[in-house]
């Protein structure tokens, strides 16, 4: 029987020590989460008067002039927070102020002048002693002046002020509690109850007992320690993971190819990736900076719009395609691919729109090409036969002239005339025929400067005749200005060019000028250029003197232009007709050699 209950006892010390471990962890997990719960909260507070003071700041730089106390006021009212604001200048002198309504308290901590060692974009939260809990947000405007925002600071929750006593009195009784079982388990056990009635130990027994109260709370002691330090390293772990994703998110936005650009909703850019900053100029480098987007993309033709779109009505674009003025002065334009969306909650305002934006020039680029050989190719289907029999007729009406001349001596001259027509219209129909038929290139290395001197020197009388000033620069970098094309073909194109500005300038008054300038784009291309000083192309020709038979003149056919068109772009090429002040200019980009 004896055994018996010495068994039971140590169960039931067993089960006790359990128990109170248990209610000792659970409170240890309570403290730790609370204190959790209510460091988020500060933090979420913090940046909440943070995102005040800055939006506060965005509305007093967007005010015209100076602002005065009552304009400060109507900006404070506007915002609907509980603070107070004051301007200074550069000197740190005060020059405005006001608080919120029913708040006028805080207008007395707004000093007269600023300290002269205070950083403009520090941030202090803590009360100042003696005073209401509040925190201080310093914000650097532009000009050089200097905006202060004092809040007025609220408990974190209703039971905030009483939740440290309510912990204290919670661990004083858990602590009680168990210290009570432990004694009467050591009390009531069958041990104590053999021990008192031996005599011996009777005057060992309150020393017994205060050591087996110290061992208890050493070993609970123990294990509070144990789970601190456990909630500490989870802690500290759920910190490094959270600094390490923040790291990789940067990272991956930083080195994405595509431009990333981030607008608030007050229209200013407040964050952009390195790819973005490649296109435009004028993009923050820092999350500290930010600039008007209007000002930003005004290059951009239409991106502004989008974007107000965007953070007006929530409004969605995708892959829209942006003209965007180049930066430097040969007037080519890129193309940029963008699309905009909103951000923020579904059915709220919205709070910033996301940019994205690609540079596809070169597909623009290779897309109007292909557009341009499909065209060409169903010209050349359609006109191989129209050709043919177009030569049949010119012939049989050449062989009938001929004969009309050899049988009446007195139509001598009007069958010299129509044969000079059908020579001419046998002329048109091969040129067309030249244009119309699939080019076969013989590729190879040539000198493109070369190519413009041989048919300046075949155009040389007709530019004496013309009194036509030619001149050639040649700007290719340290490489020759050699292109893989086929050098017949080249030529004939170069000569169509120069034909044409010739044909422009023959009823111009004043000097006559041509400009033939041969300069690399790059390391993979070359541009030739024929600029004139003559009349130019109107406005509304610009997209129609590459067609098959358009021509504004008296003379001609108008097929060099699109037979110049085509060897371009069976080269690979691309060419661009603009007008310049004065004349008109024709660029053609051409693949460079390698090598």
């Amino acid at each position: 029987m004896v055994a018996q209950h010495g068994d039971n006892g140590g169960l039931r010390a067993g089960l006790a020590a359990l128990v109170a471990v248990g209610v000792l962890t659970c409170f240890v997990l309570w403290l730790g989460v609370d204190s959790t719960l209510k460091a988020q909260s500060e933090m979420a507070r913090d940046a909440g008067e943070r995102a005040d003071a800055q939006l506060l700041a965005r509305r007093i730089e967007a005010a015209a002039g100076s602002p005065t106390d009552g304009t400060l006021a109507g900006l404070v009212a506007e915002s609907g927070a509980t603070l107070a604001a004051g301007i200074y200048d550069a000197k740190g002198h005060r020059t405005a102020r006001a608080a919120a309504a029913g708040h006028e308290r805080l207008s007395d901590l707004l000093a007269d002048d600023l300290g002269d060692g205070e950083p403009v974009t520090s941030v202090d939260t803590a009360a100042q002693p003696g005073q209401f809990p509040h925190g201080r947000q310093i914000v650097e405007l532009r000009g050089g002046n200097t905006l202060l925002v004092v809040h007025e600071r609220r408990p974190l929750r209703p039971w905030a002020d009483s939740l440290v006593a309510y912990q204290a009195l919670t661990l004083v009784l858990v602590v009680a509690t168990i210290a009570l079982l432990f004694w009467r388990l050591r009390r009531h056990s069958p041990v104590a109850r053999r021990e008192s009635l031996s005599p011996s130990s009777s005057s060992d027994a309150p020393a017994r007992e205060a050591d087996f109260v110290v061992e208890t709370f050493q070993s609970v002691i123990g294990e509070l320690q144990h789970k601190g330090k456990e909630l500490e390293l989870r802690s500290q772990r759920d910190r490094e993971r959270a600094d390490r994703s923040e790291r990789f998110s940067e990272r991956l936005i930083a080195q994405m190819p595509t431009g990333l650009v981030v607008i608030d909703r007050s229209g200013y850019v407040t964050a952009a990736n390195p790819s973005a900053r490649e296109l435009f100029a004028g993009l923050p480098a820092g999350r500290a900076e930010s600039v008007p987007q209007a000002v930003v993309f005004e290059s951009a033709t239409g991106l502004s719009a989008l974007i107000t779109d965007c953070l007006s009505n929530g409004q969605t674009f995708q892959r829209r395609e942006i003209e965007l003025r180049a930066r430097t002065g040969e007037g080519a334009t890129r193309c940029l691919g963008v699309s905009v969306s909103p951000i923020g909650p579904a059915g709220e305002p919205v709070e910033a729109a996301l940019v994205l934006m690609t540079d596809i020039t070169e597909v623009v680029a290779l897309r109007d090409r292909l557009r341009v050989q499909e065209t060409l190719a169903s010209l050349g289907e359609m006109a191989a036969g129209l050709t043919h029999e177009l030569k049949n007729s010119l012939a049989t009406i050449q062989g009938y002239a001929q004969l009309l001349a050899g049988l009446d001596s007195r139509a001598t001259g009007s069958s010299e005339a129509l044969m000079s027509e059908v020579r001419a219209l046998s002329q048109m129909v091969t040129d067309f025929l030249n244009f119309a038929k699939p080019q076969d290139l013989v590729l190879s290395p040539v000198s493109i400067a070369g190519v413009v001197e041989s048919v300046v020197d075949r155009l040389g009388e007709r530019l004496a005749e013309n009194g036509i000033e030619l001149t050639v620069a040649i700007d290719a970098g340290d490489a020759p200005a050699n292109v893989r094309a086929d050098e017949m073909l080249l030529s004939r194109a170069v000569l169509n060019l120069i034909q044409n500005a010739v044909e422009a300038l023959e009823s111009a008054e004043g000097p006559r000028r041509i400009a033939v300038t041969i300069r690399a784009s790059g390391p993979a291309e070359i541009v030739l250029e024929v600029r004139d000083n003559g009349p130019g192309i109107a406005p509304e020709d610009l997209d129609r003197v590459f067609i098959p038979f358009f021509t504004t003149r008296s003379r001609g056919y108008g097929i060099g232009l699109a037979l110049t068109q085509k060897i371009v772009v069976a080269h690979g090429g691309r060419i661009v007709a603009s007008n310049a002040d004065p004349g008109a200019v024709f660029r053609c980009h051409l693949p460079r050699a390698a090598g």
